[in-house]
């Protein structure tokens, strides 16, 4: 089996090869390996982790009963009207 730099043996799956293991057999397995490479792989699943709630979350703010386009030019407009309104002529 090959190993990397850091001497750790990689194993190569043919993409139609399958392992099924239980999150403790994987949890077990990741604890063999060197602290480097469990920190890497932490960081990974945390990485991975971080961006699906990142989509879960804008997702959760997407709507399509959100105002158009000329409705929020509208509202634009009548706001930099009354700014403009209040502010006092240069003399």
């Amino acid at each position: 089996m090959p190993r990397n730099s850091d001497g750790v043996q990689r194993m190569s799956l043919d993409k139609g090869a399958r392992l099924d293991l239980t999150s403790e057999q994987v949890k077990e397995l990741v604890m063999q390996l060197p602290q480097k490479e469990r920190l890497r792989i932490m960081k990974e699943v945390s990485r991975e982790a971080l961006g699906q709630e990142l989509l879960v979350l804008a997702e959760s703010f997407r709507t399509d009963d959100g105002p158009d386009e000329e409705t929020i030019k509208k509202e634009v407009d009548t706001v930099r009207a009354k700014r403009y309104a209040k502010k006092p002529v240069p003399a």
